[in-house]
Formats: structure tokens, C-alpha cells, sequence
């Protein structure tokens, strides 16, 4: 199913989210995640905080149904994105919560927002999108405090991921999405005034860089890190229908 509102993305994302709970599947980590971001801008869609309320309405359904395409092939067993492949794959991979996170918000922000981004202004100006596309950011932020401490639920010692980012900010989830959302841009940058040819070719080594990213999120470079990602994991939540219950609460 395609979606064309954003009421239906949420419908479909409380069904992958029940179906995720029900089979211990950890693909529903990140959708809840997303369930719970994509809320709040409906909230501000229907508060009129955005220039252009109706066109950010028309972005972030066309940018969830890359997200939905991608679970859907991926619960076919067929073809997806490089960087939803890394993100599924790891779901059977004995990783920690966050990792799990960050590989979603790699494939679909990074990947999806960028050329969501410079699909919806082929032909158009493109900076026109810039404010709105920013002010998601601080639309974020507000629940940002609130994931962080969902997250103290499953993961009792996610105090310690920040603790080695060297006080680079204070709230990890904030600073990803924040980075991941100016590299989401600079690839709608990239992409929007290119031909057909030239557009999936640069889209295509976007996955692919993307892809090796994720695999350096599931193995980190920084040998301290990998130590503290496997001590983190130990006091972890590990029936991933509770960890999703827990996130839910």
C-alpha cells in the first residue's frame, strides 16, 4: 500500500509496529522511532507552524513511503537500497538498541529525505524547501528528551554512548538526526538538477557510501567504543516486543 496522507503512514506504521512486537522482530525499533517523529509533525502540520503546510504534508508522505517500499520488499525477501539492506540485516545481528536506531535513520534520512528532497523540487527552485526543511529540526527537538529517556528504559547504560562522544553534544539522537538531515540536504543538493542518467548514477554511489557507513556503525572504528557498545548490551532489554513496549509507555 501506498500511502497519500499522513494519517495512513502512522496506520502503517502502528501495524509494523504490532506485527514487530508480536514476532520479536527489531525492524520495529526504528519504526517506532519514526512513528513517534512523524506524530510530531503532524502535529506541527496541523498547527500551521511551516510556510507551506500542505507541500511539507505532500514531502513527508512521499518520504515515508520510501521507508514503506523499503520494509515491504524487505518482508518479501526482494531487492531494497543498500543502506535498508545493511539496517534489516542488522536486525538479526546482536547489536545494541541505538545501533539499531541509527541504522534506520542512516538509510532513510541520509538516502530517502536527500532524494525525496530533490525529486519533489525537480524543476523548481530548490532552497524554496530550505526553511521548512529546517524547521523540522527544531520540531524534533522536542521530543528529542523524550526518546532519550525511553531509551534509559531498554538500555540502563546509554549515558556511556554519549560519554565517549566527548561531550560533542549532549543528546546523541539530536545530533544524528541533526547531521544526518544536513547530509540528507546536501545530497538533495547533489541530485536535483541532474538528468536521468546522471541522477541514478549518483544516487546509486550514495547507497553505496551509505551502505559502508552502516557498516561502520555496526563495527566501530574507535576500539573503546566497540567496549563499550558490547558492556552497553549486556544490561540491555533483549524480547525486543518488550523493548517496543517499553519505548511505547
Amino acid at each position: 500500500m501506498t500511502a497519500v496522507s499522513i494519517t495512513d503512514v502512522l496506520a502503517e506504521l502502528d501495524s509494523i509496529i504490532a506485527r514487530s512486537i508480536k514476532n520479536n522482530d527489531a525492524r520495529g525499533i526504528f519504526a517506532y522511532v519514526y512513528r513517534r517523529t512523524t506524530a510530531e509533525i503532524k502535529v506541527a502540520i496541523d498547527n500551521k507552524e511551516f510556510e507551506d503546510n500542505e507541500a511539507l504534508h505532500l514531502f513527508d508522505v512521499a518520504f515515508a513511503n520510501h521507508y514503506l517500499l523499503a520494509y515491504n520488499q524487505n518482508e518479501a525477501k526482494e531487492e531494497c537500497s543498500l543502506s535498508w539492506q545493511q539496517s534489516f540485516d542488522g536486525c538479526g545481528e546482536s547489536l545494541t538498541i541505538i545501533q539499531q536506531i541509527l541504522l534506520g535513520m542512516n538509510a532513510h534520512i541520509n538516502l530517502d529525505l536527500g532524494l525525496t528532497a530533490a525529486v519533489l523540487s525537480k524543476g523548481k527552485d530548490i532552497n524554496i524547501l530550505k526553511k521548512d526543511f529546517d524547521k523540522v529540526n527544531d520540531i524534533l527537538q522536542r521530543i528529542v528528551d523524550e526518546l532519550q529517556g525511553k531509551l534509559s528504559k531498554v538500555s540502563p547504560l546509554f549515558f556511556l554512548v554519549d560519554w565517549i562522544g566527548q561531550n560533542k553534544d549532549e543528546k546523541l539522537i539530536d545530533f544524528s538526526m541533526r547531521q544526518a538531515r544536513g547530509q540528507a540536504w546536501r545530497l538533495a543538493l547533489l541530485l536535483h538538477n541532474e538528468n536521468l542518467g546522471s541522477f541514478e548514477e549518483k544516487h546509486k554511489a550514495a547507497d553505496q557510501t551509505f551502505a559502508l557507513f552502516a557498516q561502520k556503525l555496526k563495527n566501530p572504528e574507535i576500539k573503546l567504543l566497540r567496549w563499550i557498545l558490547s558492556f552497553l548490551s549486556r544490561f540491555e532489554e533483549k524480547n525486543i516486543g518488550r523493548v517496543i513496549q517499553k519505548l511505547q509507555a
